[in-house]
Formats: C-alpha cells, structure tokens, sequence
C-alpha cells in the first residue's frame, strides 16, 4: 500500500488507494501533512468582490480532515493535502489579497505557475522557507509585492513574466487620495536574502522599490526593462557589493536614495546600473563605505535635492547634470576629483563643504545661474578655486548657528559642532510594519517612507560657530563675550570658509549681482584674491582672518555696497 504526502520542496508525493477506508487505516496522526489547519502551505486567500469559480473554492478551503470531530466518513489520507496544491497550481486569476505566512516547510517550489494576475497585494512574511519559487506567468499585481522577514530565504522568485505592479483602485475611497493605492516592491529584513535577480520584463512599478536592512545580501541584478517609478530605495544592506541593472530607467519620479550599504563587506561596492536616468526628484547617495566612483553620465535633471555625503572612500564623482534644485558634496574624505561640466542652473544652493582630500576645484564653467547660495567651506586639502566663470547672479539665504545658546569659555575659541540632524542609524522596524495577524496584514509602509524622504538632510554639514563670531562689527574684546546670545542667523550669497590650504581664488569673472553678502574668511593660506572683476551690486564684503593675503584684484566695478570690511584681529 503506498503512501502519500508534501515533500519538503513543496511538490505532490502521493498515490491514492482505491479504497478510501484502506488510506484512513494506513494513515496515523503523526503523517497528516497539513500544515496550518486553516492555511495550508501556509497560504491564505482574502477574497475580494467577483471572485472567480475556483478562487470561491479557495475561500471556502476545508480545514483538515483530522480537526474535525467526525471523520467517519472522512479520507485522512494526505493526498488530500496534494489537493490543495492541485489547486493553486490551476488558478489564473486571484482577486484579494494574497498571503504566504508560517509554514513547517522549508521550501516552496514552483508555486501559482498558471496565475496571471494577482488583483491586490501579494505578502509573503515571516515565513520558515529557504526558497520560493513559481508565479512564472505572473503579469500584473495590482497591489504591492512584499517580502518581509523570512529569516531563511536565500533567494526570491525571479517573475520572469511580470510586467507591471500598479497601484489597487478603490471605487469606495471618500477622498482622492485613498482612491489609489500604492503599489510597491518591497524585500525588507530577509536575513540570508544573497542576491535578487530577475524581474526583467518589468516595465512599470506605480510607486517604488525598496531593498532594505537585508544583512547578506550582495547583489541586485535585474529590473532591466523597468523604465518609470516613483521610488529607488537601497538601503542598509550592509554586504552589498554590486548593483547592475535598472538599464532602461529614464525617470524617478520621486527619489533615489543609496543609504548606507556596505559597511560590513571586504569588498567595493560597484555601481553599474541607471545607465540611463535623465529625470529624477531626489538623488541621495550617503554613507556607503566602499563605494569609490559614482558616474551619472545621462542625467539631465535633478529638480530637488542631489546630495553625496559621507561615503569615506568615495574618489570620483561625475555626471553630465544641466539642472539641479540643491547640489550637497559633503563629507566624503577621499573625494579626488568633481565634474561637472554640463551644469547650468542650481535653483537653490551648491554646497561643496569638509571634503578632505579634495585638492582643486576648478569645474562648473557653464554654470550661469544659482539661485540661492554657493558655500564651499573646510576642504582640508583645496588650494587652488577657480571656475564659475559664467555665471551671473547668486541669489541669498540665512544660515544658523545651531551652536548658539553652547557657552564658551572664550568667544574666539571654536567649538567642534555635532550633527543635530542624524538619521543614518536609524532602521525601522519591519516586523511592525508589516506583519500577519490572523488573515490580513499590518501594512505601515507610508510611516516609513517619512525616514527615506528626510535623508537628503541626515548628518548635513554644518558652519562652526567660530565663523559666525567672525561675522561680528561689535567693537568688543572676546574675552568679555562669554555666552553666545547674537548673530544667530547669518545672511549670505557666497562664503568660501575653512580651507586651510587654499592659496589662490580666481573666477566668477562674468557674476554681476550678489543679492546678500560675500564672505572670504579664515582660509589660512590664502595669499592671492583675483577675482569678481565685474560684481556690481553686493550687500557686504567680508575678507577677514586669512592671515597670508598679500594680493586682492578685482571688485573693479562696484556700484552698490553697503560694507567692504577687510579686517584681521589679534583677537582671532
């Protein structure tokens, strides 16, 4: 008499006796192969409205023979678990939510391979499987496709045949925004996850991808075809070694963040994807230990903020960019070499502050407009700025002492200025937010998103407060000037601060208006000023503590200027 049951890769082992009686006698309570009474495989449908003929089956699933209280007329044989995956396996069409949780096996192998169509989300959480295959001729998910901690998978399906993951309609939202909801990838906290490869012939995902908090995982490949998102989030996997793919990924409609990857590997991390992203609202890339060249070379455009910081072996930053909101170049201790030889316009600021090893900066020389402010401050290793020689006006902005109620016990001694603002350590916490109770799913994911959308600030650069003490005409000793109560804010248009080993400024020779003040101070090595030859209109000029200026031409065209302090003090 043969036997029957699931084997441990999720396929059908049985042979059914022809006599229903003889299978119940062969069977004992220990070989009943369900695994979960009421979710078989650990799967759980959630019908939603017009469900097909055999999703209704579904819904309706019989609890195992042996939990019921009468199983006289019952066949206990587990060939009727090997009904259950007959089933899944000729299902084209799911409408509802589907769920893959806890399970007793350890793999699932080519699971849902007639379905098409998944109209809701599909969560795959919190389960024992080492791997999961299947979903081969799956094409839409018109929900979110979530794989969130399984401790144990190494490897994700590849849905070869997925085209795209759009966003749920809800004809019964009472407002527009509720109307739609998102639809997302998200592979979140799978502990040994190595690789995630596939998803080739994707083409559209409404809302985004996020690859986050997956310690093992060393490479992403794939998402060759995706050509439209809102979101690219890769963040805190700290083995990561490689990303490829993304090859036909024009626009982000939103951000692209790369946060603070790599930093437990041996090896650097190499970015050969975005090959050609043109349009982006946010491009952030912080904190990634190995990463030593960053190339964009088909981007146009960047409407928001573009910010590079503290990536220490970061050697090379290069992009053909035209247009940018924000541009932060921050804290990246090996950083070598800065081209950008494209770039026209900064709507807002251009921040190129406290890169250790940069030596010269002498690009940008089609750039005609910044909106707000240029700062370029403690470059340790910068002596030589020259550049922005077409541009023309620089608009303002108020800096702020974040120091300012700090007491010191001498107003001309500085004070090394903390990050206020750091949220590169902080990881949210997946299995609240997304996790299985009972038949649905707790899906916090736009709580989330908040940490993501702020990381263009975390860890920013920030002035000491021995600048803004520079900043002051107050006609007082420093030493009688023990708590900082006054110049908290600071306006400005340009400050080239803190480079110790600058010797030499020269460019801006076509920049006509300033709309606030400029401000050379502290740059320990200067010796020659020649530059702003044609500035006609600026608020103040302060040229103050570079104690080696011997030379100063230019400003040859002032018409409108309120003070030009050229001023050094014992004091500092």
């Amino acid at each position: 008499m043969s036997t029957s049951r699931i084997s441990e890769n999720g396929t059908c082992e049985c042979s059914d006796s022809s006599d229903p009686k003889l299978c119940s006698q062969s069977c004992n309570a220990d070989e009943c192969y369900y695994t979960n009474a009421t979710s078989p495989l650990g799967i759980i449908p959630i019908p939603g409205s017009g469900a097909l003929k055999n999703q209704d089956s579904l819904a309706y699933i019989p609890q195992c023979p042996r939990d019921q209280q009468d199983i006289s007329d019952q066949v206990t044989c587990v060939s009727d678990c090997c009904n259950f995956f007959s089933i899944y396996n000729t299902i084209q069409f799911w409408n509802g939510d589907l769920i893959i949780k806890d399970s007793s096996l350890t793999s699932l192998a080519n699971i849902f391979s007639e379905l098409l169509i998944v109209n809701g989300n599909l969560y795959i959480i919190g389960t024992n499987y080492t791997s999961i295959t299947g979903f081969n001729k799956l094409r839409t998910v018109t929900g979110s496709i979530v794989f969130a901690n399984n401790e144990k998978l190494t490897a994700v399906p590849t849905f070869s045949s997925l085209l795209t993951v759009s966003g749920k309609v809800n004809k019964d939202a009472v407002d527009a925004d509720n109307a739609c909801k998102q639809g997302a990838i998200v592979i979140v906290n799978n502990k040994v996850l190595r690789k995630i490869i596939g998803f080739e012939s994707l083409r559209q995902v409404k809302w985004g991808i996020i690859v986050a908090d997956n310690s093992c995982l060393t490479h992403i490949c794939g998402f060759l075809h995706l050509y439209r998102t809102d979101y690219i989030i890769i963040s805190n996997n700290c083995r990561l070694n490689k990303i490829t793919g993304f090859c036909y990924t024009a626009l982000i409609g939103k951000n692209l963040s790369i946060l603070d990857n790599n930093v437990n590997s041996n090896n650097d991390l190499v970015i050969n994807a975005f090959l050609t992203l043109e349009s982006v609202s946010s491009l952030v890339v912080i904190g990634n230990k190995y990463l030593r060249k960053l190339e964009l070379n088909a981007l146009k455009q960047v409407c928001g903020c573009f910010a590079i910081r503290s990536n220490p072996q970061l050697e090379s930053l290069c992009s053909f960019i035209k247009r940018a909101g924000t541009i932060k170049i921050e804290k990246n201790a090996s950083l070598i070499i800065i081209c950008f030889p494209e770039l026209e316009e900064v709507s807002c600021g251009l921040f190129i502050n406290k890169n250790d090893g940069l030596e010269k900066l002498d690009t940008f020389d089609k750039l005609k407009y910044i909106g707000h402010v240029l700062m370029i401050s403690e470059n340790k290793q910068l002596h030589q700025l020259k550049g922005f020689c077409k541009i023309k006006f620089i608009g303002s902005c108020c800096v702020h002492d974040n120091n300012h109620e700090v007491e010191l016990p001498r107003a001309c001694e500085p004070i090394n200025c903390p990050c206020i603002f750091n949220n590169e350590n902080v990881i949210p916490l997946w299995t609240d937010t997304f996790a299985v109770i009972g038949y649905t799913v707790i899906d916090k994911l736009e709580d989330v998103i908040e940490i993501y959308d702020e990381a263009c600030d975390a860890c920013a650069y920030e002035l000491p407060s021995l600048f803004f003490q520079l900043t002051c005409l107050r006609d007082v000793r420093c030493e009688e000037w023990t708590v900082r109560t006054e110049f908290i804010n600071t306006d400005y248009s340009i400050i080239i601060y803190g480079n110790p080993r600058l010797r030499c400024i020269d460019g801006f020779k076509c920049l006509r208006h300033l709309e606030s003040s400029l401000f050379i101070i502290g740059n320990a090595s200067l010796t020659v000023l020649e530059a702003f030859p044609h500035l006609a209109s600026v608020l103040d000029i302060w040229i103050r503590n570079n104690p080696t200026l011997k030379c100063i031409k230019g400003f040859n065209h002032l018409l409108s200027i309120r003070n030009f302090i050229i001023k050094e003090s014992n004091c500092y």
